[in-house]
């Protein structure tokens, strides 16, 4: 069974923070970062999902390891601490539901890259480049 956690960060240029993320989580996962600045992340124990709207960034982690979630919720927040555009910190992390994200409400008929997140896999450093499109 997945942990899932949920955080909504209001910053001022939220798609900006979003490859910071990737590369950190990337680095304590001890897994091989990925270049392209996507929304969802696969891990082997689990996923991270980000999405980033006018004001804010989503962040979703649901993982079958406590501790692996719990770095990864401390290196997310600790990337938003150090952002000079972070305006709603602490970061309050809270337990989802698995029912999508709660934090960011789309109007209809609005369209964005969020709407469709790219899926990327990453595979342990031992398994090659780790690059799965």
């Amino acid at each position: 069974m997945h942990e899932i956690w949920e955080a909504y960060a209001i910053v001022l240029k939220p798609a900006e923070l979003i490859p910071s993320i990737i590369r950190q989580i990337a680095d304590l996962t001890k897994m091989e970062e990925c270049v392209d600045c996507d929304t969802v992340l696969s891990l082997q124990d689990g996923r991270v999902l980000l999405r980033a709207d006018k004001r804010g960034i989503m962040i979703r982690v649901e993982g079958k390891n406590p501790l692996l979630s719990c770095g990864i919720k401390s290196v997310v927040t600790s990337v938003l601490g150090r952002s000079s555009g972070v305006i709603n910190l602490p970061l309050q992390w809270r337990r989802g539901n698995g029912d999508g994200f709660s934090g960011i409400r789309r109007s209809p008929g609005v369209a964005s890259k969020a709407a469709a997140p790219r899926v990327i896999g990453l595979a342990p450093e031992a398994s090659g480049n780790g690059r799965v499109a």
